[in-house]
């Protein structure tokens, strides 16, 4: 590795691309893979309202119920989503307009920021 970035010293300056995570849970509710039906609905709901949603930005929320197998792996493969949460019935995605903020709601975690 040191060596690859020695000879590429040039161009060092370069970044493709970077990416920082925070994952965050709440007390008290069970995690993604325990929880379903109503409680799920109600962690979706709160971490919309309390994402962005209704504060005059404009994040957009989207339910992987409702996504196609194709948007699904678009979302993925822009790494904006997890399999994890492509791959949840009670996941939702909270994206920024230019997509450089992702919010996963019940991954693994219950809020997974990117």
């Amino acid at each position: 590795m040191a060596l690859w970035l020695k000879e590429n010293a040039q161009d060092s300056d370069i970044v493709v691309s970077t990416r920082a995570r925070l994952a965050r849970n709440m007390a008290g509710i069970p995690f993604s893979h325990k929880i379903q039906g109503t409680a799920a609905a109600q962690q979706v709901k709160a971490a919309a309202e309390a994402c962005f949603l209704g504060n005059g930005k404009d994040f957009t929320k989207s339910e992987m119920r409702e996504l196609s197998v194709v948007e699904r792996n678009r979302l993925i493969e822009q790494h904006l989503a997890s399999r994890e949460l492509c791959g949840s019935a009670d996941g939702e995605l909270i994206l920024s307009p230019d997509q450089s903020v992702s919010i996963m709601v019940m991954e693994e975690d219950h809020y997974r920021l990117q």
